[in-house]
């Protein structure tokens, strides 16, 4: 018993040396390594939360602080900050209390702390020590759930990598013909607990969302993609509904042998002589704008790109009498985002549909 209690006592000893001793060396080498981009470190002189301790003992690698920042997914500031007192002599540089005041009269949160830490990023700043950590350290990227294929994900897919929000995908594979099981997405979907299970699915922290509009929608009001008055929310709208009917009925076409048992080459004639008109009509409602709802790009976009590149596969220069919807492609394709996305590996150009259709496989 004695020797366990010892034991004890060593462990806490060793942790609070750690404490008041290697972890204000390690930020000062952080800051010292990284230069004057490192966030700053305040030294609490009474109590460092074992979360703090951790993400310190991480930061002193530097390889979490610069990855971290390239990703825009680290806060630009971190401090510890002082509990109280003044002077304390450390091996690190120590901070003042003015110091701390200056940032606490600017920090813009309800309740500025100055016992734990405060992280201030894009969307505004949390205070605690806790907290922080968590954010650091265990918070999950996205998850989209689709079959291989680009389908109805590929409006999806476009808007994250425009967004450069970070996303795990699951890409689900149908067997084999002629049965083209779903074996893989069903075992998932028992598991996935919403109401209407179904795929394209989007899950985030406990969020989860269904159906690739209302997916489209939710991550257009995240990354400001809905338009900046109601009058572009309302162009977004109405070509986003536009799109998906239309889509529909281009599916139900390329679909025709095995799910309608209709005749492919009938279906796809006729399909081709409604088409000039559909094309007209998107290029009327675009007219001189460079997007949809006006100057400023929003999710009906990146629908309208997607129908637009199958429409020019499935009839090769369909566009040609169109300029401003060939501008819009070629304008689409050209932003930064969307041509780094493109020529990676991430991007799927093929199969267009499931491999039981007529075309696009």
């Amino acid at each position: 018993m004695t020797f366990i209690i010892l034991v004890s006592y060593w462990h806490v000893a060793r942790q609070w040396v750690k404490m008041r001793v290697h972890f204000p060396v390690a930020a000062h080498s952080a800051r010292r390594e990284t230069g004057a981009q490192t966030p700053q470190f305040y030294k609490d002189q009474f109590s460092l939360r074992r979360y703090t301790d951790r993400f310190l003992h991480h930061a002193s690698s530097t390889r979490i602080l610069e990855h971290k920042r390239a990703s825009s997914a680290y806060p630009p500031y971190v401090g510890l900050c002082r509990g109280g007192g003044e002077g304390e002599t450390l091996s690190a540089p120590v901070f003042n209390k003015d110091d701390w005041l200056t940032d606490k009269a600017n920090l813009g949160v309800p309740f500025p702390n100055a016992s734990g830490t405060v992280s201030i990023d894009q969307q505004g700043a949390s205070c605690h020590a806790e907290t922080v950590y968590r954010q650091i350290f265990f918070t999950m990227p996205a998850v989209l759930g689709y079959w291989n294929i680009r389908g109805l994900a590929q409006p999806i897919r476009l808007m994250l990598a425009y967004a450069g929000e970070e996303v795990e995908e699951k890409r689900y594979q149908m067997g084999p013909a002629p049965e083209f099981n779903k074996d893989e997405w069903l075992t998932d979907k028992a598991k996935l607990g919403v109401p209407f299970p179904n795929i394209p699915y989007y899950k985030d922290g406990d969020t989860i969302i269904v159906q690739s509009r209302a997916i489209m929608m939710h991550l257009a009001r995240k990354h400001n993609l809905y338009g900046s008055t109601e009058s572009e929310r309302i162009r977004a709208d109405v070509l986003a509904s536009q799109l998906g009917d239309n889509l529909m009925g281009f599916v139900r076409v390329c679909l025709s042998t095995r799910m309608f048992k209709a005749d492919f080459k009938a279906k796809k004639e006729e399909f081709l002589k409604g088409l000039p008109d559909t094309l007209k009509s998107y290029s009327d409602f675009l007219g001189d704008n460079p997007w949809c709802a006006g100057k400023s790009i929003t999710y009906a976009d990146f629908g309208l790109y997607e129908l637009l590149d199958w429409f020019r596969r499935f009839e090769p220069g369909c566009l040609d009498k169109l300029p401003n919807l060939v501008a819009f492609c070629n304008n689409f394709e050209a932003l930064p985002a969307m041509k780094k996305y493109m020529s990676s590996a991430q991007f799927l150009k093929d199969p267009i549909l499931n491999p039981f259709a007529d075309w696009g496989v």
